[in-house]
Formats: C-alpha cells, structure tokens, sequence
C-alpha cells in the first residue's frame, strides 16, 4: 500500500472492500491479505502509473487486478470525476461494466487510519465499504455471496458495547433490542450521506434479502452464513432494525 500511495499522494487513493473493514473491525471470521483500492484518476490514465513500479504484474484474467513483488493480489478501481458522475466504469478489454454507486462517498468520507510508523492511508469508512458491497453484490450475487457474510457482521458487530450511540435518546426513547441497535445506528449512519441513487440501491438490497422469493436466494445465503448460523428470523430482525435507521424520517 506504501507504494502505490507514493504514486497516488494527497486525496486520490483510498482504501475498499474488506481490507479497509479491517482498520476497523477484528475480522475474526475470514482473513484477507489482499487489497482493493479506489484511485481518484480516470480509465485513460489507468494503468500507466503502474507500468512504472517494479516487480508489479498484471492479472491476465481479471482486468483491475496486479499483484505486487510480495505476491499481494491489488485490485485497482479507477474513479475520475468522469466515471463518479456516470456511477460506471467499462473496462475495455472485456467489456465489463463495473458499477461505481457509492464510490464517491469512499472519497468524501474517508478517515485517515495510521498503518505502519510513519506511513497512514485513507480509509472508507465500514458503513461506505456496506454500501459498495450491496451494489456489488447485485452486479454480480453468484460471484460475492461472501459479500453478504461481511455485510452482516458489519451490522451487527460495528456499534461497540459501550459505544455512545448506543445510548443516545432516540434509542432509549425507541427502546431498541440491544442485538439490534448496531445494525439501526450503521442504517442511520448510511442514511445521513447518500444521494438518490445509492439511496435505491440500498433499498433494492434489502427488498432481495427480505424476499423469500428472491432468484438469487439471497436471504438463504445471508442467513447462512455468520453471524446468524441459519437463523432467518434473526437475520431479517437486523435488517429491519437497519431499515428503520435507514428511513429518510432518521435523518
């Protein structure tokens, strides 16, 4: 990450996906050792700052893939101003669209987290990284079902026990299930910064896992997978508790 910050300096790199969940949360239920990274430059520059670094491949099978010397896998997601307002960038090789709702809040949220002596990088906040996952997932749901699993211990694991928010008076005047106040307060943290637009796509991914129905058996997979171990009930009352702090009225 030092490197490729060395070539991205000031506000034009920022740290996704469940690496930056990591600088947050003890991710004791998967490890990651690869990064995913948004930079603030557009598809035509991409990749040439990185023909310039040493030992860095190109993934043949996957576009905004590299690995670096140490054998670390780096997907690298490009986002100008011209790809933040078309919410999309098309990879050329492939012709894959990669869909960028919510990447702009990853830029204009992002808290700056000390990795090493010396050496800190912006970082997308959890309830940023919760967004960008849901749209992620609804691009592509046979390929991140694992999505799901980091979306539910997001919610239900972010708010600490002796977290503040968790004793603020709406939430004793709610008298919120404690279980449920973590997955309520991420709602209204998200709530407080989206546009329209990932506003709906938010939406759309709760309506998926709240439907039994739904094609991609989304509720089945979530509620598989931990935090909930099967329990569908569980499952769907922290996704209410989210919707509730989701709900326009929270802000």
């Amino acid at each position: 990450m030092e490197r490729l910050t060395s070539l991205w300096s000031g506000n034009k790199i920022v740290l996704v996906g469940a690496s930056a969940l990591s600088c947050f949360l003890d991710m004791n239920w998967r490890q990651t050792h690869d990064l995913d990274v948004s930079v603030a430059i557009s598809l035509e520059q991409y990749p040439r700052a990185l023909t310039t670094l040493a030992g860095w491949t190109k993934d043949p099978m996957l576009e905004p893939r590299w690995h670096s010397p140490d054998g670390v896998r780096v997907d690298i997601i490009p986002a100008g101003t011209e790809e933040l307002v078309a919410r999309r960038v098309v990879w050329p090789e492939t012709q894959w669209l990669m869909n960028l709702t919510g990447f702009r809040l990853a830029f204009e949220r992002a808290i700056v987290v000390e990795i090493g002596k010396g050496v800190s990088v912006r970082v997308a906040p959890p309830e940023v990284v919760v967004l960008l996952k849901m749209v992620a997932y609804q691009d592509r749901p046979q390929e991140r079902e694992r999505d799901l699993e980091d979306i539910g211990h997001v919610l239900d694991r972010l708010v600490e026990a002796d977290a503040d928010e968790r004793f603020t008076d709406k939430i004793i005047e709610k008298a919120i299930a404690y279980e449920l106040i973590s997955p309520y307060v991420v709602g209204k943290r998200l709530s407080l910064v989206v546009n329209s637009e990932e506003r709906r796509s938010v939406m759309e991914f709760m309506k998926k896992v709240q439907n039994e129905d739904d094609a991609d058996l989304t509720q089945v997979k979530m509620a598989s997978a931990n935090p909930w171990r099967g329990d569908a009930e569980a499952l769907l009352g922290a996704i209410r508790a989210f919707s509730e702090g989701f709900a326009p009225r929270a802000m």
